[in-house]
């Protein structure tokens, strides 16, 4: 029964996310101590007024240097029995860097809402900065992180900016004539998500879509109010005859 119950969960997808409602993940964020916002203030300048929130500053990630000698199958299982997870870390074209990072640190945000879709910060080699968690792997019975791949925030965004694909919720769906009917409203993009090309750290981890703002049940990618420092980047075969993204649509159910 664990067995399924954690299948069924490790499958969930973003378009699952959509069916969801609309929470406040940030409602219950405790209060840090004096240490903890002392600690806070220690980090780069770059780092202030992100959407990381002060509980993930608290307790950066520690890395430690994964050499050659302790990758393979053989050598990961066996520190991953004394609490480790390897990772790598991707920055631009460099050569990726192999780490490890300690699983309980990771677990302290493993079961938060969006947690793959924010920044942490990593400390390696006496050097903080931000990672973007591109992918990970789980294991279904027991939850734990196997594997994660970082993104590292990039050193000028503006030229290089970093892709985020962002799962897309929606409300005020009951104002919709067709959904009035009986009808639901298709996500145009719930496998991946909206790919975002973001330029400032402080992104969110849902875009909704308001359908109050919708044309004839329809909503376009020109009435999402993008966050500040991001923007779509739209290949020509996806975009209509009057040249608009359709984000999602109220549809009536047939027969």
């Amino acid at each position: 029964l664990c067995k399924m119950a954690a299948s069924s969960y490790s499958s969930t997808s973003l378009g699952d996310a959509a069916m969801l409602p609309a929470r406040r993940e940030l409602s219950s964020v405790p209060t840090l101590s004096a240490e903890a916002e002392a600690a806070t203030e220690q980090l780069p300048t770059e780092f202030s007024g992100l959407a990381v929130e002060k509980r993930l500053l608290d307790k950066p990630w520690n890395a430690t240097f994964r050499p050659k000698e302790e990758q393979g199958k053989g050598k990961t299982v066996e520190f991953r029995k004394k609490g480790f997870c390897p990772a790598i870390i991707q920055d631009g074209s460099k050569p990726f860097v192999c780490i490890w990072l300690k699983t309980k640190e990771v677990n302290l945000v493993r079961y938060k809402g969006g947690w793959a879709r924010r920044l942490y910060p990593v400390k390696y080699e006496g050097e903080t900065f931000l990672v973007y968690v591109r992918q990970f792997t789980a294991y279904m019975l027991t939850g734990d992180v196997g594997h994660m791949h970082l993104i590292k925030w990039p050193e000028n965004p503006e030229v290089k900016p970093l892709a985020v694909n962002l799962p897309i919720r929606f409300f005020n769906t009951e104002k919709c004539e067709r959904v009035k009917l009986g009808g639901f409203v298709q996500n145009m993009h719930a496998r991946h998500g909206l790919k975002l090309m973001v330029t400032k750290p402080n992104f969110p981890t849902w875009l909704d879509l308001d359908f109050a703002k919708a044309e004839k049940d329809d909503f376009y990618l020109d009435m999402l109010e993008l966050p500040e420092g991001s923007y779509v980047k739209v290949p020509p075969t996806r975009l209509n005859a009057a040249g608009r993204l359709l984000l999602a649509r109220a549809k009536r159910v047939r027969g």
